[in-house]
C-alpha cells in the first residue's frame, strides 16, 4: 500500500498528471459520459488506497488502466497534447509498477 501511494503521489506532481487528477468536468466536456462509462481518475484512485479497498496490487493496477484506456478512447485525436500526456504517464506507471509488483510479491514469499 505505501509503495502505491508513494508512486501516486510522485505522478500527481508530474506534469503530465494534470488531466488526470480530478474527475472529468462534465461542463466542461459535456459528451464525456456519452463515451465513458465507468470514469477514473487519480484522486479516486488515491481515496480507494486511503480507505484500504485494494486487497492487492492488481487491484490498483486496474484503476490505474481504466484512467489510461478512459483517455485513449476518448481522446481520439493522436496528436492531441492529452494523448501524448497519457503514453508519458502510463509508461512512468507501468515502469514503476513492475518494482512495487516484485516488492509485493517478495513480501508474500516472508
Amino acid at each position: 500500500k505505501h509503495d502505491c501511494n508513494d508512486l501516486l503521489t510522485r505522478m500527481f506532481k508530474m506534469p503530465d498528471s494534470e488531466p488526470f487528477r480530478e474527475p472529468v468536468s462534465l461542463i466542461d466536456f459535456p459528451d464525456y459520459s456519452r463515451f465513458i462509462t465507468t470514469p477514473m481518475d487519480l484522486s479516486a484512485v488515491q481515496e480507494t488506497l486511503r480507505v484500504g479497498e485494494y486487497k492487492e496490487p492488481s487491484e490498483f493496477k486496474e484503476d490505474m488502466d481504466l484512467i489510461f484506456a478512459n483517455s485513449f478512447k476518448y481522446n481520439t485525436n493522436k496528436k492531441s497534447p492529452v494523448v501524448g500526456m497519457t503514453s508519458r504517464l502510463r509508461e512512468f506507471f507501468l515502469d514503476e509498477y513492475k518494482m512495487i509488483l516484485k516488492d509485493w510479491r517478495g513480501m508474500k514469499r516472508r
